[in-house]
């Protein structure tokens, strides 16, 4: 039995322009993503900047799954590429049988993993 019900899923706010170009630019960035904090409910993750040599962007995951990110456009409420480096990291590390078969896939895994709000 799976436990992701339990878990929910990661949610991004914004509209559909601006949701894709930073879907795209997560997928051909692809930067590193670590964990760096679990507490109350929420997650912490640390994802490399690409435009500034070793700056990394703090995104939050909080109880209800929307992501929030510590960036000029997150901290502007707008969608970006770091939000969607990490819903990519949490496929990856989901052990669930459809996220492994499209894992060739990024777009569609960001589809199948990302509640719109």
């Amino acid at each position: 039995m799976s436990t992701a019900a339990s878990k929910p899923r990661p949610r991004i706010g914004g509209t559909g322009t601006a949701l894709t170009r930073a879907a795209k630019k997560a997928e051909a960035v692809r930067p590193p993503v670590r964990r760096v904090g679990v507490q109350g409910g929420q997650s912490w993750f640390a994802v490399m900047s690409a435009s500034r040599a070793g700056a990394e962007h703090v995104v939050r995951q909080d109880a209800s799954g929307r992501l929030h990110c510590g960036c000029e456009a997150g901290l502007s409420r707008r969608p970006c590429w770091h939000l969607f480096a990490v819903v990519g990291w949490l496929a990856e590390q989901s052990s669930e049988s459809d996220v492994r078969e499209d894992e060739h896939q990024p777009a569609l895994l960001v589809r199948r993993q990302v509640e719109l709000v």
